[in-house]
């Protein structure tokens, strides 16, 4: 057991290193991912005023959702032979 405790106090720096290195990535992610937003936006800008939606992504999560309801219907048919 001396031994864990050693090698992971030993470790405690590169754990350190990994952590810091994932927070960054994530934080460059969320940038890159605001940046493609925007462009999503300015390229759709036109289409989701004409169809009332505030961004592109709306329009995306309603799409999944619908997907994820008419799934459930089928299930429902499927295992109950009725949705009600």
């Amino acid at each position: 057991m001396h031994v864990d405790v050693c090698m992971f106090v030993c470790q405690q720096p590169k754990i350190e290193s990994i952590r810091t290195r994932m927070t960054e990535r994530g934080v460059r992610l969320q940038e890159l991912k605001e940046q493609m937003n925007g462009v999503e936006d300015e390229v759709f800008r036109k289409f989701c005023r004409e169809i009332g939606v505030a961004n592109i992504r709306s329009v995306s999560l309603f799409c999944d959702l619908t997907f994820l309801c008419y799934e459930l219907i089928l299930i429902c048919v499927t295992v109950y032979g009725t949705v009600s």
